[in-house]
């Protein structure tokens, strides 16, 4: 039985020349980068022409520089710890975004008594005008996801940016565009922000290797401390192999960008027109401005968890967007945020698409989805 894997969101299947430049690297680049002799100033100098082209990739090249990390996770936690925040400073966010945004800010909250705040949110989507009345001179920082990775809600965020700016110029703004990096234009010269994270391997490059857009001027303390790599914000051995097949994913996925986008979009309409002939399914959180690479679907009556299994069985992988387990009823703070009526959290199923799924995938997955679903629902009845 083919695997199909409808969890993209999460990881996306290595690209084939992203897994060829990391074996001949590995292979060819076993030199430590910090070293002074010939072989590691020349893989010093491939290093940084692979920083030059992420932010060209991002128009970041006047602005600012890139730091590379392990993970989202490490980029997100870098800013929004690095920086020098001070009790009662505000700082506005989404209690709907990830964990590695919402973790730290509670931890500063607890650690440095700052103040947080809700952005509010209608339809996952930030209203600005609720949002910008208390935009005062206490806030410090607003963060915000491109694209929400349970939903796929995609912010006007060059428009939101501008607006914030016009407030409050010194205002950091730290932008996580994992679920949006390659698929979505972010242009640094039109969307002011102050940081930005991007993750390899949701683009199809390897996991393990992430980076920081740092705009300049901007100061932040080291999480990692031991050495004076990236410019002293983060110590660690650069890991070139990993580096150089993320920026080959890079390079793929914007050679091909408009047709992986049409082809997602072709997969995503697929999925609602074969899951929306019965009539109890949803998608709560569609509309037009949507990423197509993601899809929540409402399954009233059935829990998604035990879907998720059932369809698991077969070989067709999905995720929940509830980290709830199918035996203890709780709420999820996240599809709470999102305005997600709480008897209605455990139904929530997310499908997540990238270039490496066919036609043939969704339409499988789906009418699977379909019966697994039907039946569930009337045993539960």
């Amino acid at each position: 039985m083919k695997k199909i894997y409808l969890d993209c969101a999460a990881s996306m299947p290595i690209r084939d020349s992203s897994l060829k430049v990391i074996n001949e690297s590995m292979k060819e680049d076993y030199a430590n980068p910090s070293a002074l002799h010939k072989l590691g100033r020349n893989l010093s100098k491939k290093i940084e022409e692979a920083r030059e082209d992420i932010l060209e990739s991002i128009k970041g090249e006047e602005h600012g520089k890139v730091v590379f990390t392990s993970s989202a996770t490490e980029s997100n936690n870098l800013i929004i710890q690095g920086l020098q925040f001070q009790k009662d400073d505000i700082i506005f966010y989404s209690s709907a975004d990830h964990a590695s945004l919402v973790g730290p800010l509670e931890y500063l909250r607890k650690e440095r008594g700052i103040i947080l705040k809700e952005l509010p949110l209608r339809k996952g989507n930030i209203e600005v005008e609720s949002f910008l009345k208390n935009l005062d001179q206490k806030v410090k920082m607003v963060v915000m996801s491109h694209v929400n990775n349970h939903t796929g809600n995609r912010q006007d965020i060059a428009n939101i940016c501008q607006t914030i700016k016009s407030f409050r110029p010194n205002c950091h703004i730290h932008l996580d565009a994992v679920q949006s990096y390659s698929k979505y234009s972010i242009n640094l010269n039109e969307i002011l922000a102050d940081s930005l994270t991007i993750s390899s391997h949701k683009i199809g490059g390897p996991k393990g290797i992430a980076a920081l857009f740092i705009k300049s001027g901007v100061e932040i303390d080291p999480l990692l401390i031991g050495g004076g790599h990236e410019a002293g914000i983060r110590a660690s051995t650069l890991a070139a192999p990993l580096i150089f097949g993320f920026l080959e994913a890079i390079k793929e996925a914007f050679r091909s960008q408009s047709q992986e986008i049409n082809h997602v979009k072709e997969l995503n309409q697929l999925a609602r027109s074969i899951l929306s002939s019965d009539k109890d399914i949803t998608f709560p959180f569609y509309n037009d401005s949507n990423s197509d690479y993601i899809l929540t679907v409402l399954t009233p009556g059935v829990s998604t968890d035990i879907l998720v299994r059932h369809l698991e069985i077969e070989d067709i992988y999905c995720s929940t967007s509830s980290a709830c387990s199918s035996k203890v009823r709780s709420r999820s703070k996240v599809l709470e945020a999102l305005g997600l009526d709480e008897k209605l959290h455990k139904n929530i199923l997310r499908l997540s698409f990238s270039v490496f799924n066919t036609k043939d995938d969704v339409e499988t997955a789906c009418n699977r989805l379909l019966v697994h679903y039907k039946d569930l629902r009337n045993i539960s009845n």
